[in-house]
Protein backbone atom coordinates (compact mmCIF):
# COMPACT_ATOMS: atom_id res chain seq x y z
CA UNK A 1 0.00 0.00 0.00
CA UNK A 2 1.56 3.52 -0.95
CA UNK A 3 2.40 4.92 2.17
CA UNK A 4 0.70 8.16 1.26
CA UNK A 5 -2.51 6.52 1.19
CA UNK A 6 -2.08 5.14 4.56
CA UNK A 7 -0.83 8.94 5.95
CA UNK A 8 -4.07 10.10 4.55
CA UNK A 9 -5.99 7.67 6.08
CA UNK A 10 -4.60 8.00 9.39
CA UNK A 11 -5.01 11.32 9.85
CA UNK A 12 -9.02 10.95 9.03
CA UNK A 13 -9.23 8.01 11.76
CA UNK A 14 -7.09 10.18 14.05
CA UNK A 15 -9.35 13.27 13.74
CA UNK A 16 -12.12 11.02 14.73
CA UNK A 17 -10.29 9.45 18.00
CA UNK A 18 -9.35 12.84 19.15
CA UNK A 19 -13.19 13.83 19.51
CA UNK A 20 -13.76 10.72 21.66
CA UNK A 21 -10.72 11.56 23.66
CA UNK A 22 -11.24 14.91 24.25
CA UNK A 23 -14.77 13.74 25.66
CA UNK A 24 -13.58 11.74 27.91
CA UNK A 25 -10.09 12.96 29.00
CA UNK A 26 -8.55 16.27 29.93
CA UNK A 27 -5.39 17.77 27.65
CA UNK A 28 -2.21 16.66 29.30
CA UNK A 29 -3.74 12.66 29.85
CA UNK A 30 -1.18 10.20 28.85
CA UNK A 31 -1.68 7.97 25.84
CA UNK A 32 0.28 5.01 24.93
CA UNK A 33 0.10 4.00 20.85
CA UNK A 34 0.83 0.23 20.40
CA UNK A 35 1.63 -0.10 16.78
CA UNK A 36 2.99 3.46 16.23
CA UNK A 37 4.02 2.83 12.36
CA UNK A 38 5.44 5.78 11.07
CA UNK A 39 3.86 8.00 13.99
CA UNK A 40 1.58 10.46 12.19
CA UNK A 41 -0.99 9.58 14.76
CA UNK A 42 1.21 9.55 17.39
CA UNK A 43 2.23 13.15 16.52
CA UNK A 44 -1.45 14.69 16.51
CA UNK A 45 -2.14 13.25 19.51
CA UNK A 46 0.63 15.50 20.91
CA UNK A 47 0.26 18.29 18.43
CA UNK A 48 -3.26 18.03 20.25
CA UNK A 49 -2.01 18.57 23.59
CA UNK A 50 -1.58 14.78 25.07
CA UNK A 51 1.75 13.20 26.44
CA UNK A 52 2.04 10.25 24.09
CA UNK A 53 4.72 7.08 23.99
CA UNK A 54 4.15 5.04 20.89
CA UNK A 55 5.59 1.78 20.46
CA UNK A 56 6.03 -0.45 17.53
CA UNK A 57 8.89 -3.55 16.09
CA UNK A 58 11.64 -2.32 14.70
CA UNK A 59 10.81 -4.27 11.72
CA UNK A 60 7.79 -2.50 10.72
CA UNK A 61 6.72 -1.51 7.35
CA UNK A 62 6.77 2.07 8.07
CA UNK A 63 10.15 2.05 10.11
CA UNK A 64 11.79 4.40 7.67
CA UNK A 65 9.58 6.90 7.06
CA UNK A 66 9.21 7.72 10.97
CA UNK A 67 7.70 11.35 11.75
CA UNK A 68 7.85 11.13 15.91
CA UNK A 69 9.96 9.32 17.79
CA UNK A 70 8.43 5.75 18.15
CA UNK A 71 9.85 3.31 20.63
CA UNK A 72 10.96 -0.54 18.99
CA UNK A 73 9.96 -3.08 21.26
CA UNK A 74 9.69 -6.40 21.20
CA UNK A 75 5.32 -7.05 20.40
CA UNK A 76 5.40 -8.60 23.57
CA UNK A 77 5.99 -6.53 26.72
CA UNK A 78 5.62 -2.71 26.74
CA UNK A 79 8.51 -1.13 28.42
CA UNK A 80 6.66 0.99 30.75
CA UNK A 81 4.90 0.26 34.58
CA UNK A 82 1.66 -0.96 34.55
CA UNK A 83 -1.02 1.77 34.77
CA UNK A 84 0.91 4.16 33.34
CA UNK A 85 -1.07 5.80 31.13
CA UNK A 86 -4.53 7.06 30.61
CA UNK A 87 -5.56 5.94 27.36
CA UNK A 88 -4.34 3.26 25.34
CA UNK A 89 -4.47 3.51 21.66
CA UNK A 90 -4.05 1.19 18.55
CA UNK A 91 -4.98 1.99 15.09
CA UNK A 92 -4.53 -1.66 12.38
CA UNK A 93 -1.62 -2.82 14.49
Amino acid sequence: MEVRFVEALRHVEIGLALDEMRSRKPLGSSIVEIGGGAGWQAKALEDAGFHVRSFDLPNSDFADDRVFPIEDYDGHRIPADDAAFDIVFSSNA
